[in-house]
């Protein structure tokens, strides 16, 4: 006979943030207390497979599994399905996102199973182990989600970049970020910094955004300060992989870990009080949901970003 559960938590931040930390499948031992691990095995656009372990139980087994999602954002959906079921007969999953009147947003987790002959726990014993597993597991999403939504927040910005482009800062989720803001003054020690960070063992994999701080640039000079910015971002990249090669790294991918936005109206680093006439470069530092975590103004940022970094890895760690 087959069981089903029903949960919901109502978290006090907006959609795109739930969905996008809730569905940060490689982000998920950082949100749930019960995961170990969760490994990526397949992934597309809309859909994502993946292997989940727990931490060891009381007797120290420790139960993994294949699951899969399908993700509907414009529906506000998620389908979900146990591959390898266990001593399940089926585990079938439905979250969905419900934005509320005060700009939060409630979640709901339906989950429809069926346990196998002889599992160590019939249907109505499961469903109260979810159903007790699930408050707890939706009170720590809840707590997580609105402490990053309290957070400083580099969403929302969308700055051009070289040519036609843009450079929309909401795509960034996923990893850490450093955005390094310069000026014609601190051009220099931001090449510098994006070299030190590109060879440094625990930055090297980071991604960087460089945003050229050009407001007040007259308009007739537009093509050419984009001109040689850009020049001069290339020749970063191709030190980038020099410098990677001789530290021992891999020096794959680049061109896309050295990003470049160009800032004509000073909309970010203005946010931050940097301005054309600074001296040194503004780093900003943020965990994967973009919410920023330090930001430093001086030209030996490297030390500051390795302690940000840090403490997301002893989070992670902790978590």
């Amino acid at each position: 006979m087959a069981a089903r559960t029903e949960n919901s938590v109502h978290v006090n931040a907006p959609f795109e943030l739930v969905w996008d930390i809730t569905n940060d499948v490689p982000g998920w031992p950082r949100l749930f207390s019960e995961y170990a691990e969760a490994e990526v095995l397949e992934q597309k656009a809309d859909y994502v497979k993946f292997r989940l372990t727990m931490h060891p139980d009381e007797q120290g087994r420790v139960w993994s599994w294949v699951s899969e999602r399908e993700l509907d954002r414009a529906a506000r959906t998620v389908v979900a399905r146990r591959v390898e079921t266990g001593p399940f007969e089926y585990m079938n999953i439905r979250w969905t996102y419900e934005p509320s009147a005060d700009g939060g947003t409630v979640m709901r987790w339906v989950q429809e199973f069926q346990m196998k002959p002889g599992a160590p726990v019939d249907d109505a014993g499961m469903r109260d182990r979810i159903n007790s597993n699930s408050t707890i597991q939706l009170a720590l999403i809840k707590s997580t989600i609105e402490g990053a939504a309290a957070a400083k927040s580099l969403r929302g910005y969308v700055l051009p970049g070289v040519g036609d482009t843009e450079v929309d800062l909401s795509t960034r989720v996923g990893r850490p970020l450093v955005v390094i803001v310069g000026n014609r003054i601190t051009q220099k020690a931001g090449h510098d910094l994006v070299d030190a960070l590109r060879t440094d063992p625990v930055t090297a994999e980071v991604p960087i955004i460089q945003v050229a701080h050009l407001q007040g640039v007259p308009r007739s000079l537009h093509k050419v300060a984009e001109r040689d910015i850009a020049g001069g971002r290339a020749k970063q990249v191709e030190r980038a992989v020099r410098l990677r090669t001789e530290a021992g790294l891999v020096a794959t991918g680049e061109d896309e870990a050295i990003g470049l936005a160009l800032d004509w109206q000073g909309i970010l680093g203005g946010h931050y009080g940097f301005g054309a006439r600074d001296k040194a470069p503004l780093t900003i530092v943020t965990d994967p949901y973009l919410c920023v975590l330090t930001v430093i103004r001086t030209d030996d940022a490297l030390p500051g970003i390795r302690a940000a970094l840090d403490a997301i890895a002893v989070k992670e760690a902790v978590s």
